[in-house]
């Protein structure tokens, strides 16, 4: 089951170890969404900050984070909707929001494997 992304730029963390929730593939690359996370979205209720650019690294390969958005998943399907196509608000029932991290490489990751 997809959790809310534990955000960690808040505590000047740059890195982390991350399980993987999601990888959706789309027509500009892959979303990838993880449990855990050092990058800061681009959002509305953070308007004044871009959105960050890094690496995820995945066995010892990396790939680069293009984009960072914010996203909601519906539990029950387990759908990803990725910035305007979000069509609720935080805390609806059966809704967790996320970090999507956008690589511009087609990529598949196992589900609950490590990112770092």
């Amino acid at each position: 089951m997809t959790t809310a992304t534990k955000i960690l730029f808040t505590s000047n963390i740059w890195q982390c170890i991350a399980k993987v929730q999601l990888c959706v593939a789309h027509s500009e690359g892959t979303w990838i969404v993880t449990d855990t996370t050092p990058f800061h979205p681009v959002s509305h209720i953070w308007p004044d900050r871009p959105a960050d650019r890094g690496f995820i690294t995945v066995a010892n390969q990396d790939y680069a984070v293009i984009n960072c958005l914010v996203g909601a998943v519906e539990l029950a399907s387990q759908t990803l909707y990725v910035a305007d196509a979000i069509p609720v608000r935080r805390d609806t029932e059966g809704w967790v929001f996320v970090v999507v991290h956008h690589l511009a490489q087609d990529l598949m990751l196992e589900i609950g494997g490590d990112s770092n």
